[in-house]
């Protein structure tokens, strides 16, 4: 059911529209979402910001039914460029995004104190980064699929040292070890 103004036959201007689960309060444009608005399911997930086209564009905010919010920029219906994402575990991640998927530069922390920040691409640390364990533990270097892949520093909270090579998040090949005793 759609109550609100029409510009000829077509929903245009503000209204109210409710199908099935979903309602929405904002602006028509030719009969279609567009503009400024508030999308709501019965399950609880919420939208509120811009539309184009039917879809969300533009800056939004996004409370999904399970805690998880995200605030940011949308590109056809998906997270892009910059945001920030918080899970309902409390792992939050401000940086950017593509494709609804954390890529670019970004900042991650997880609730037990674990902080990464550098590059990802296609959701996954990818790219040179900073891992900062909750213990004081760090890496520094190359990451791919998640894990320290390609040249890097590990130091632990002793002040023992390796850097070199990892694979898959294992030291691998050339590298150089220092232990606190100065070994």
């Amino acid at each position: 059911m759609y109550e609100g103004r029409f510009f000829g036959d077509k929903q245009h201007g503000f209204g109210r529209l409710a199908v099935g689960d979903l309602t929405y309060e904002g602006e028509f444009r030719g009969g279609v979402i567009h503009g400024k608005g508030r999308q709501e399911r019965a399950g609880g997930a919420v939208y509120t910001g811009e539309w184009a086209d039917g879809e969300r564009h533009g800056l939004g905010e996004y409370r999904a039914a399970d805690g998880t919010v995200y605030s940011g920029a949308y590109v056809r219906n998906q997270r892009a460029g910059k945001g920030t994402l918080l899970w309902a575990d409390g792992t939050r991640y401000d940086g950017a995004f593509e494709r609804g998927l954390r890529h670019g530069r970004g900042h991650c922390v997880w609730p037990g104190g674990d902080v990464y920040e550098g590059e990802y691409a296609d959701g996954r640390k990818e790219g040179v980064g900073r891992f900062t364990a909750a213990n004081g533990d760090t890496y520094e270097g190359a990451f791919a699929r998640d894990v320290p892949h390609g040249f890097g520093e590990y130091t632990h909270t002793d002040g023992a040292k390796y850097e070199g090579y990892w694979i898959d998040d294992k030291q691998h090949g050339q590298g150089k070890e220092e232990w606190p005793d100065g070994a």
